[in-house]
C-alpha cells in the first residue's frame, strides 16, 4: 500500500504575480503527475490546500481538472483544512469539493466539550484516516486537549492522522504568539501523523508512549518570499510518499518538486547614503546570473541620508528583467530613511505624512497627469485615510479587505479616470 502526504499547496497564492502564481500551480500539477507515476491509493492533504477560502476560479480549474485524472484511475484524495482553507462564516471552495464528493475531508463529532474522531476508511486499502483540521491563530490547539480517539483504537488497518499546527521541539512555530502544540496532545496509536502548516520538510520517529512517525511535507512551492529565499538557498520543495505493509510504515520518500531557479540576495543599506546604496546596490546586481530565474532581494538598514524610494525600485526591477529575470520579488519593509530629517520636521503626524508624501510624488513622473503634484498628494492621502479604517470588531478580514480595495478602487475611478 503506498500513498501520498502532501500540505501547504496554497493554490491562488500570488495573486499580485502571474508568474509566481502560474509557477505555483505547476508545482502542484508536477505532484500530481508524480503520485500518478509512483501509483499511490490515495492522497491525503495535509491543509492549506488553497491559500484562501475563495481563490480565483482559473486555478482551481486547472488543478480540479488534474486531480480528476487521478480519480478516474481510483485514486482518492482526502484532506483536512488549513488556516489558509477555513472560513467559518461562509462556504469556501473546499466545501464545495467535499460536498460533490471530489474530496473527502475529515470532520469530527464535538459533543458536551469533547470532539470525537470520525475516522474515514480507504475502500481500497483499509486504511483509517482520521485528523483535526487548522484553524486562523493556531485556535485549534484547544480541540487536541479535547479529543476523543477510542473510535479508532479498536479497528483495524494502518492508523493515520491529519493536523495543521506546529509541534514544539519538532516543527516549531514561526509566528509570534502562536506557540504549536506538544507531542503529547496528539492521539497515541497511529502509525503516522501527517502534518501541515511548517514551511519546511521534516520527518521524526517517535519510539515512546505510542506514537509513530511526525512528518511535514512543507510546502509545494512557497507562498512568501522568505519560501522562495530558502529555495534558492537550497532548501529541496515537495512531498512524501509512503508505504506500509502490515499496518506497519516500512517507507517515507521525500519526492523533489522543482519548478525553475531562484536567485535570492540580501542587502544591508545600514548607515549609506541614498547615492553610495545606490551604486552598492547596482554594482552587486551586475554580478549576479539572473537569467530565467525568480529574483529575491530583501533590503534592510537606515540610510545615513535620502529616502527609501530614491533607490529607485522599479528602476531596479526593470534592469533585471531586462537582464532575464522571470520575474522580481523585492522586500524592502525593513529599510528606513534618514532620521534626523524625519526627527526634525515640526507638525502634527499629518504634516509630516503629507512632507514625505510630497517629496516622493515629486521623485515621480506619471504618464497619467493627475497622479502628480499637486493633484496626486490630495488623491494619495485620501487614499491614506480610505484605507486606514480599522477592522470592525465581526467582520472576518477577507470581507474588510475586500472593501477597502473596492473603497480604493472608486476613489481612483473618480478622481483619475
Amino acid at each position: 500500500m503506498r500513498f501520498a502526504h502532501i500540505a501547504d499547496c496554497h493554490l491562488g497564492a500570488w495573486q499580485h504575480n502571474d508568474e509566481l502564481r502560474k509557477m505555483n500551480l505547476q508545482a502542484f500539477l508536477t505532484a500530481m503527475s508524480m503520485c500518478q507515476e509512483k501509483e499511490v491509493d490515495f492522497v491525503l492533504i495535509a491543509g492549506d490546500l488553497f491559500h484562501n477560502p475563495a481563490p480565483d476560479f482559473e486555478t482551481v480549474e486547472v488543478a480540479v481538472r488534474k486531480m480528476r485524472q487521478l480519480k478516474d484511475s481510483g485514486v482518492e484524495f482526502y484532506m483536512i483544512l488549513g488556516s489558509h482553507d477555513y472560513n467559518p462564516n461562509a462556504t469556501s471552495i473546499a466545501d464545495i469539493l467535499d460536498g460533490t464528493g471530489f474530496i473527502r475531508t475529515l470532520v469530527n463529532e464535538e459533543r458536551d466539550r469533547r470532539v470525537t474522531l470520525r475516522p474515514i476508511q480507504d475502500p481500497r486499502t483499509g486504511t483509517l484516516i482520521a485528523g483535526v483540521s487548522g484553524r486562523r491563530k493556531g485556535e485549534d490547539a484547544q480541540d487536541f486537549r479535547r479529543l476523543d480517539a477510542s473510535p479508532v483504537w479498536g479497528q483495524e488497518g494502518l492508523k493515520i492522522f491529519a493536523f495543521h499546527n506546529y509541534v514544539k521541539g519538532i516543527a516549531s512555530s514561526e509566528i509570534p504568539g502562536i506557540p504549536g502544540i506538544s507531542v503529547e496532545d496528539l492521539p497515541t496509536g497511529f502509525a503516522y501523523y501527517a502534518g501541515g502548516h511548517a514551511h519546511n520538510p521534516l520527518k521524526r520517529r517517535v519510539d515512546h508512549r505510542g506514537y509513530g512517525s511526525i512528518v511535514f511535507p512543507g510546502v509545494l512551492f512557497g507562498s512568501r518570499p522568505r519560501d522562495l529565499e530558502e529555495t534558492a538557498n537550497g532548501r529541496r520543495r515537495g512531498f512524501f510518499v509512503v508505504t506500509a505493509e502490515d499496518e506497519q510504515i516500512t517507507d517515507v520518500e521525500f519526492c523533489e518538486v522543482q519548478t525553475g531557479r531562484f536567485v535570492s540576495e540580501s542587502f544591508d543599506l545600514e548607515g549609506f547614503g541614498v547615492q553610495h546604496a545606490r551604486a552598492f546596490v547596482q554594482k552587486r546586481l551586475e554580478e549576479l546570473d539572473v537569467d530565467d530565474a525568480v529574483v529575491i532581494l530583501r533590503v534592510r538598514g537606515r540610510l545615513s541620508s535620502g529616502r527609501p524610494y530614491e533607490l529607485h525600485f522599479r528602476e531596479i526591477e526593470r534592469s533585471l528583467l531586462d537582464a532575464g529575470a522571470t520575474t522580481v520579488l523585492i522586500d524592502r519593509r525593513g529599510l528606513a530613511g534618514e532620521l534626523p530629517e524625519i526627527a526634525r520636521m515640526q507638525g502634527t503626524i499629518g504634516d509630516i505624512e503629507e512632507a514625505e508624501l510630497e517629496a516622493a510624488l515629486r521623485d515621480c513622473q506619471f504618464a497619467v497627469p493627475s497622479l502628480n503634484v499637486p493633484h496626486g498628494l490630495v488623491l494619495a492621502k485620501e487614499l491614506l485615510r480610505e484605507l486606514g479604517e480599522e477592522k470592525p470588531e465581526g467582520e472576518t478580514k477577507t470581507a474588510y479587505e475586500a472593501r477597502l480595495v473596492e473603497r480604493g478602487k472608486a476613489l481612483v475611478d473618480r478622481e483619475v479616470l
